[in-house]
C-alpha cells in the first residue's frame, strides 16, 4: 500500500543528481525493505511529492509504478518530472533483463508521457546506483 512520506515537509529543490539522490537517502526506510520511492517534481524541478510503494520486491515493479506515475501525470499537470528509486536490500533476480533494460524502458514511458525522469537509483545494502550513470546520459 503506498504511503505518503512527510506529508507537511516544505518542497525541495532538484538543482542536480546529488539533490536527488540526497532526497531518496532522506527518505529511504533503514533497515532497508524492498520498496519503491517516487518524488513527483514541477517544472522548475521543485520536489512536491514523495510516496513509496512498499513490497516490491521484484526488480520489474518499478516499470508498473512507472505507468501509475503517468497516468497520475496525464491528470495533473504541475508534475514535469519524476525521481524514482528501486529499494533492494537482497539482490534476487532471476530475469533475463537488466537494470539498464528497465532503464531504458522507463524513460521512454516517461518520455511518450512528456514526463521528465530525472534519474532512476536502485539502493542496495552496499551502494546506490543512478540509471543516468549507469546508461552515460547527461544528469538532471
Amino acid at each position: 500500500m503506498p504511503r505518503t512520506l512527510h506529508p507537511s515537509a516544505p518542497s525541495v529543490h532538484l538543482s542536480d543528481a546529488a539533490d536527488a539522490l540526497d532526497l531518496i537517502e532522506l527518505v529511504v526506510d533503514r533497515p532497508l525493505r524492498p520498496e519503491t520511492l517516487v518524488v513527483l517534481v514541477d517544472d522548475a524541478h521543485w520536489a512536491h511529492t514523495c510516496f513509496a510503494v512498499s513490497g516490491t520486491a521484484s526488480p520489474d515493479a518499478v516499470t508498473d509504478i512507472a505507468s501509475l506515475v503517468v497516468e497520475l501525470a496525464e491528470r495533473e499537470p504541475a508534475i514535469h518530472a519524476v525521481v524514482m528509486a528501486s529499494v533492494r536490500p537482497v539482490w534476487v533476480d532471476g530475469s533475463d533483463r537488466t537494470d539498464l533494460d528497465r532503464g531504458v524502458e522507463l524513460l521512454d514511458l516517461f518520455e511518450r508521457a512528456e514526463v521528465e525522469l530525472l534519474d532512476w537509483f536502485v539502493v542496495g545494502p552496499a551502494s546506490t546506483s543512478s540509471f543516468r550513470e549507469l546508461a552515460e546520459l547527461p544528469s538532471c
